[in-house]
């Protein structure tokens, strides 16, 4: 069930059922956060800053209502895509979470605390994904847009890691997908430009894999 919060634009959701015991807190067939959030509704400059960068700049009017649940509300907060979900490394205590959950929309995590200490926030970009792919099909390497060609140039190119054995990784964030019936073909586009970078990877022995 969702009420309505003091402004419009924001919603709060309550969802029970299984958490991520060394993941994230959602779904990620649903792209639903899992427990208690608070819906926020992303503009368009925030819709490409979190595509080119998987960061989000709250608004003044946004971060005004967090503070109503964190007195310590960064300015700025990384996102986790709700497409792919994995095991965690040690997280630091009281982890507040930022799930984009579709594409003009992001959920903040309204959690209980596990020891006495204040709400912890990711503030800084992950360096992990080296391409993010946009709602609308788009390609951002490190927060800069870049074409298909140059995509795949990334691809061939990919150093292995410390782990000899294993053959290049190359990390690709995906947006979730729109939920309206009629751009069902952008998100088809979408799922069709991941697997053609993973073919891709394939003939170089590069393993192209999602991530969040």
């Amino acid at each position: 069930m969702k009420l309505a919060a003091t402004i419009a634009t924001f919603l709060l959701s309550s969802l029970p059922g299984v958490v991520f015991a060394d993941g994230y807190p959602f779904c990620h067939d649903t792209h639903e956060v899992l427990g208690d959030s608070l819906q926020l509704t992303l503009s368009e400059s925030q819709v490409l800053e979190v595509s080119s960068n998987g960061m989000l700049t709250f608004t003044k009017q946004q971060r005004t209502l967090l503070r109503k649940f964190y007195a310590n509300i960064p300015t700025k907060i990384r996102v986790i895509s709700s497409t792919f979900n994995d095991g965690l490394d040690t997280r630091e205590p009281n982890p507040v979470d930022c799930i984009w959950t579709s594409p003009a929309h992001v959920g903040i995590t309204l959690g209980e605390k596990t020891d006495a200490g204040g709400w912890t926030f990711e503030t800084e970009p992950d360096s992990w994904p080296m391409l993010r792919i946009s709602p609308e099909g788009d390609i951002y390497s490190r927060g800069t847009k870049i074409t298909k060609d140059a995509a795949i140039t990334l691809i061939r190119s990919a150093k292995k890691t410390n782990r000899c054995n294993e053959p290049p990784h190359v990390a690709v964030t995906l947006p979730p997908p729109y939920r309206e019936p009629h751009k069902a073909k952008i998100n088809d586009a979408v799922k069709k430009l991941l697997n053609e970078l993973i073919e891709i990877g394939k003939s170089h022995n590069v393993v192209v894999h999602r991530c969040w």
